[in-house]
């Protein structure tokens, strides 16, 4: 039998072409630097926003826990970021180096709601928002060598804001030692009342200043014990606890400050492990991976907790 060999020409109209990607998608590929700065200024009002329900009055009133505040934050990041895959038609991407994210983000997140709730929302704010920003600057120029238009210009941008932002800080909080200072003499001030008020009441009654009367009520009670230790301030209109109890305020205050400090510092790596994802991950792609990573450090937080 006679083989015969049949070459097929297509005409140039007739080639395969590749399919085109949904229009949700073209936008995200063809969006400029414009979209960047967009996303960036978003950015900046979520992330100094979402501390404020914590100063809320139903979040006082219950004393909510860093851990399960921050749970709430995982489970929204989870759910948001499949919204928004599925409502942009992203296709749906994995990467391990989410969990890395994820190990910065949310213990980052704990510490913050420790700072807020502890220290206060602006001076917190202003400490890991500097510190972030430091961290996150290093890690582009020192790291990835990625370029500016002036590297001394870009310095001084950044170290001016991280200023203002301590300033800010600082300004924006009460001095521990004026405090101190208005507590001390409050406690005095209570102590002298009360025992003014203690003799005038025996003076009152008619008793006279003996042995057998100075330590007996005209109840039959006890007289009020000369320690101030249980004497307390107002400072503006709000009870201030005196003696072992200013202290631990001010203890826990401190602790609050080394949250914020330790919020900045590992928090501002959390986008760093996105840079060594696979060029499908990065990128929008990549908010899947981050949300699973988060929600997989929170439940070991839970499970080292217990």
């Amino acid at each position: 039998q006679e083989r015969r060999t049949c070459h097929i020409t297509c005409h140039p109209s007739h080639r395969a072409t590749a399919p085109l990607k949904p229009i949700e998608n073209m936008l995200l590929d063809t969006c400029d630097t414009s979209c960047g700065w967009i996303a960036a200024l978003i950015s900046c009002i979520s992330f100094g926003t979402f501390a404020v329900p914590i100063k809320s009055d139903a979040a006082q009133r219950v004393d909510v826990d860093p851990l399960v505040f921050q749970s709430y934050k995982t489970f929204m990041c989870f759910v948001t970021s499949w919204l928004f895959i599925l409502g942009t038609k992203q296709p749906v991407m994995w990467s391990a180096w989410g969990i890395v994210s994820g190990l910065f983000w949310v213990p980052a997140g704990v510490a913050a709601i420790y700072a807020v709730k502890h220290a206060g929302l602006a001076v917190s704010q202003g400490i890991w928002s500097s510190l972030i920003v430091l961290v996150s600057f290093g890690w582009g120029m020192f790291v990835f060598g990625e370029e500016v238009k002036s590297t001394t210009g870009a310095w001084f941008a950044v170290f001016l804001m991280i200023f203002g932002l301590w300033g800010m800080s600082f300004y924006s909080s009460s001095s521990n030692s004026t405090l101190d200072h208005l507590s001390d003499n409050g406690r005095q001030r209570g102590q002298q009342e009360r025992t003014t008020a203690g003799k005038n009441k025996f003076q009152n009654l008619g008793y006279e200043k003996c042995d057998s009367d100075a330590d007996e009520t005209d109840d039959g009670n006890a007289s009020p014990p000369e320690d101030d230790s249980e004497v307390g301030i107002v400072i503006g209109g709000t009870p201030v606890p005196s003696g072992i109890e200013t202290s631990s305020t001010q203890s826990r205050r401190r602790m609050g400050l080394v949250a914020a400090v330790f919020n900045g510092v590992w928090g501002g790596s959390v986008m760093v492990p996105m840079h060594y994802a696979p060029d499908n991950v990065g990128g929008v792609g990549f908010v899947i991976s981050f949300a699973i990573g988060a929600s997989i450090i929170t439940l070991l937080l839970w499970i080292g907790r217990f």
